[in-house]
């Protein structure tokens, strides 16, 4: 397959000599200088015209209509073109990253990505979710002169116990999404605690119906939201605490430094039902 003609496929018929190697007895074919690699049907100039027309946001199934080729082909080119521009993204003048999984479906399960922060560029991936995933970034980027300065990552100890090891010296960041995520878990478990206690029926359902509200962005709630919220916040002060404890610490990455911060300082937050919520506010009061 050559580059179309127009609209109109383009084939190259060429007789090519077999060949068997004296030593190994293997048999082969001469290499084509037109051919990207070996075991390929198609052209350079093919191949770049596949490339060109998939920069352009065309689909897979658009760019192998216009082409006569199969759905197959064209992935293939640019699988292979992604693998030779991707695979050893430079390291050398990484210093801020974030690691995190994603999880690519029952039969691949979870995978490690490292993305350096300042370029969003994905720079590692590797199978697993394990402290041992993150060995082969670690290997190529110690031998760069650039040490890493910060880590941002999630609440797990795996990602958390690699960085200790290979960039003691760098700044753990715990993001914020991680972070709200889970403190909204704790509120859900807070709020089902306070659901179960209640001996009316309808106070317990009526709890229940504000579980979105709990979690979501006041910013974001129509105004029927928002008089929800605030009718549950009114009937149940020891909720109403925790929520606004919810929102102060949301708030804290609004702020742009530390001088200019004048929000609470968070020492210590657990929040189960045997344990006891201590944050230090403007007032120097404890909520528990």
């Amino acid at each position: 397959m050559a580059t179309p003609i127009g609209t109109s496929p383009c084939y190259i018929q060429i007789a090519n000599q077999r060949i068997e190697c004296r030593a190994c007895n293997t048999l082969g074919y001469l290499p084509l200088n037109f051919v990207p690699r070996p075991k390929v049907r198609y052209t350079k100039g093919f191949e770049q015209y596949v490339l060109s027309l998939s920069a352009l946001n065309v689909t897979i199934n658009a760019i192998a209509k216009l082409c006569g080729v199969c759905w197959d082909t064209v992935k293939d080119i640019q699988k292979h073109y992604l693998q030779k521009r991707y695979s050893q993204p430079c390291l050398k003048n990484v210093t801020h990253i974030g690691i995190d999984e994603i999880y690519c479906g029952s039969k691949s399960g979870f995978m490690t990505v490292v993305i350096d922060m300042k370029t969003s560029a994905v720079i590692y991936t590797e199978k697993g979710k394990k402290a041992e995933s993150l060995d082969g970034f670690w290997k190529r980027k110690l031998r760069c002169k650039k040490p890493i300065e910060a880590v941002a990552t999630d609440m797990g100890q795996a990602y958390i116990s690699s960085v200790k090891q290979h960039a003691p010296k760098a700044k753990l960041v715990i993001d914020r999404f991680h972070v709200v995520k889970r403190f909204n878990e704790k509120l859900t478990e807070f709020r089902r605690e306070l659901q179960n206690s209640m001996s009316n029926k309808n106070d317990a359902q009526y709890l229940k119906n504000t579980r979105w509200l709990l979690v979501s962005n006041p910013d974001r709630l129509d105004e029927q939201g928002q008089a929800r919220l605030e009718r549950a916040l009114a009937a149940n002060q020891p909720l109403a605490v925790v929520y606004y404890l919810k929102e102060k610490l949301r708030m804290l990455w609004s702020q742009p430094s530390k001088i200019e911060r004048s929000g609470p300082r968070f020492s210590d937050m657990t929040l189960s039902g045997r344990s006891v919520l201590i944050v230090p506010n403007n007032t120097g009061t404890d909520y528990d």
